[in-house]
């Protein structure tokens, strides 16, 4: 992550003199801000701390669960969006077959 905030800072560098530069991440990320099993994980707060927003903010944790449990692990929001200089209006899991991927699709409409 620290390696993409550097290229995100380069190109603000190299194109921010001819506007507003926002970056996307997204993806799955295998941990969530706000989960205490990962409280001593950087990912999201080297996000966090170079201005981007969660896409998850706010919403309930049971309103996000992109990973659903199974017999091994618990039920976990792994999967991510992130947005710097825009603003989120809605995100959502999309419930996804069980043969397609072991976590369900997120959407998320933003303003840039």
């Amino acid at each position: 992550m620290r390696q993409l905030t550097a290229h995100m800072h380069a190109m603000n560098d190299a194109y921010g003199k001819l506007g507003t530069v926002s970056c996307i991440i997204g993806g799955d990320l295998n941990t969530a801000p706000d989960d205490s099993r990962f409280a001593g994980e950087k990912t999201t707060r080297v996000l966090r701390d170079n201005g981007f927003s969660w896409c998850w903010q706010d919403i309930p944790f049971a309103r996000r669960i992109s990973l659903p449990a199974d017999k091994f692990f618990p039920a976990a929001c792994f999967d991510h969006i992130f947005v710097r200089n825009g603003k989120f209006n809605s995100a959502r899991v999309i419930e996804m077959s069980r043969g397609s991927s072991d976590h369900n699709a997120i959407f998320a409409e933003m303003q840039l």
